[in-house]
């Protein structure tokens, strides 16, 4: 039997137990899409769409599988089916939702004119967004659809009220008397 040096001898209890830790490491991992996630569906469960609170026990979708329209609306913007409130103040509007970022840019997309849009990641922004066929004294929209760090899509929709401009003539006598005075 050949002899084993003391370094030797304890390597090999060192190498069995690191083996062993992550053997068990791999064998308790759940599926990334779940892990850690409060909430979260459980392996075979219904995706996240499907699992419906009793406020949107309605249709999300028409027969192509595109969004349906909602009853609520920010502004003229009619907003889909199965968006979540967050916070409702005058002019910012945020809601959250489990609807896929695609089919969100498919609804949204074709609603809101505008020549700017920045893409980030996945998501995107509808900056200074206009309606088709809107009135152009109707507020434009900035609407941000980002992934959410907490899971699902946050949207978020500002209305940006266009500038009131004072009426000319009265401008122009207000200056015509501040200049007489000067005299």
């Amino acid at each position: 039997m050949p002899s084993r040096s003391s370094s030797e001898a304890g390597r090999a209890p060192l190498e069995a137990l690191t083996l062993l830790a992550t053997l068990a490491l791999l064998g308790c991992g759940e599926e990334p899409a779940t892990q850690g996630r409060p909430g979260a569906a459980p392996p075979g469960a219904p995706e996240a769409e499907e699992r419906l609170g009793p406020a949107e026990e309605e249709a999300l979708y028409d027969a192509e599988g595109r969004l349906l329209e909602s009853q609520e609306s920010v502004a003229w913007l009619v907003l889909p089916r199965g968006l979540r409130a967050e916070r409702d103040e005058p002019n910012a509007h945020i809601y959250r939702t489990n609807v896929p970022l695609e089919k969100l840019h498919r609804y949204f997309g074709p609603r809101l004119l505008t020549g700017a849009v920045d893409r980030i990641g996945d998501g995107s922004i509808f900056r200074a967004a206009a309606g088709p066929g809107r009135d152009p004294h109707e507020p434009r929209l900035e609407v941000s659809l980002l992934s959410s760090s907490r899971g699902g899509v946050r949207i978020e929709i500002t209305e940006q009220r266009p500038v009131q401009l004072a009426d000319p003539e009265a401008r122009a006598r207000e200056l015509e008397e501040d200049f007489q005075g000067l005299d």
